[in-house]
C-alpha cells in the first residue's frame, strides 16, 4: 500500500458479519493518467471471491476515476513445493477479462507474482 497514492480500504459484509476485505489505491507509475491498483482481495470463503471482486470492480468504476485496474497475483508453494497461483484466484480474475502482461520474481524476496 505505500507504493500508491489515495489509499482505500473496503470490507465486505454479510448480516453484519465481515466476510472479506480489499486494499486499493492509485499506482503512481502512470504518467498522463489514474490507473488504481488492487493490493489485495481477500474473503472467508473462497466461493465468495468471484462475488466480491466483481462488486469491488463495480465500485471501482463507480467510485474513483481511473483509466485502467490492475492487480498482481501471487504465486504461493503448494504442499509439493511447486510454485503458482491460487488456481481458484486465477480463474476469478480472468473471469472479469483480467490479463496477465508481465510475470515478476524478486531474488532478494523471492516473491513471484
Amino acid at each position: 500500500m505505500d507504493e500508491g497514492y489515495n489509499k482505500s480500504w473496503v470490507q465486505f459484509t454479510a448480516n453484519n458479519k465481515v466476510m472479506g476485505i480489499a486494499c486499493l489505491n492509485y499506482d503512481p507509475s502512470l504518467l498522463g493518467g489514474h490507473r488504481v491498483y488492487i493490493r489485495h482481495l481477500s474473503t472467508i470463503v473462497i466461493g465468495h471471491f468471484k462475488t466480491a471482486l466483481e462488486t469491488l470492480l463495480e465500485y471501482i468504476w463507480t467510485e474513483m476515476p481511473c483509466d485502467h485496474c490492475r492487480v498482481e497475483i501471487l504465486h504461493l508453494k503448494d504442499s509439493e513445493g511447486n510454485t503458482k497461483v491460487d488456481p481458484d484466484v486465477k480463474a476469478a480474475y480472468a473471469g472479469c477479462k483480467f490479463r496477465w502482461k508481465t510475470l515478476t520474481n524478486d531474488p532478494k524476496t523471492g516473491k513471484r507474482a
